[in-house]
């Protein structure tokens, strides 16, 4: 079905459901909020058929959730597109570290510089341990997106170096994660 046909069956049924008069759109048979949800829904369609059509067959995608029309994938000539600012953007590195979040296996996890690794060793510079952290399901969670929870969290003040034996997991953070990260207050006792 091309565009046009989706909108002309998309006008069509707008009419049988609120009638043909602009007027009546809106009243009696259908409140403003009907009209709303009901173009939204239509406009989801159509997003994801054109997708459909136009994303070679053998381009697997992640097409937008069922429920939102946010962020809206575009494709053209097999590349998918995003909306800016949905990308993943890194944190500003320090004399070329990444900022990452290590999860190790027994002294817990550590927010800092990654300055090396050799296996399962890695040293930290201005690390912070991540003691308690809440507003984020997973640590992937709070290496993308920081914590929604800042003040229920308990990461205690930076140490210039830490070394960290038993590296189990290393995230790379967003800048957003790692905005988050520092801006949380430090927990002392």
């Amino acid at each position: 079905m091309t565009l046009n046909q989706q909108i002309a069956k998309i006008e069509k049924e707008f009419d049988e459901k609120f009638g043909d008069d602009p007027l009546e759109r809106i009243t009696p048979k259908g409140s403003c909020k009907e009209v709303k949800l009901f173009y939204r829904q239509a406009i989801k369609d159509v997003v994801k058929e054109t997708i459909k059509e136009i994303v070679p067959k053998e381009k697997e995608l992640n097409l937008p959730d069922e429920d939102t029309i946010d962020n809206v994938y575009i494709a053209v000539d097999g590349i998918v597109y995003v909306p800016k600012g949905t990308e993943f953007q890194p944190a500003e590195t320090l004399k070329g570290k990444r900022y990452v979040i290590v999860r190790t296996y027994s002294a817990g996890v550590f927010a800092g510089y990654l300055e090396s690794r050799k296996g399962k060793e890695v040293v930290l510079r201005n690390a912070r341990r991540i003691w308690y952290w809440a507003g984020a399901a997973s640590l992937s969670q709070l290496a993308m997106e920081g914590t929604s929870k800042p003040d229920e969290c308990k990461f205690p003040q930076a140490v210039n170096r830490v070394e960290l034996t038993e590296a189990i997991e290393i995230l790379d953070c967003s800048k957003k994660a790692k905005e988050s990260i520092e801006s949380i207050k430090i927990w002392k006792e």
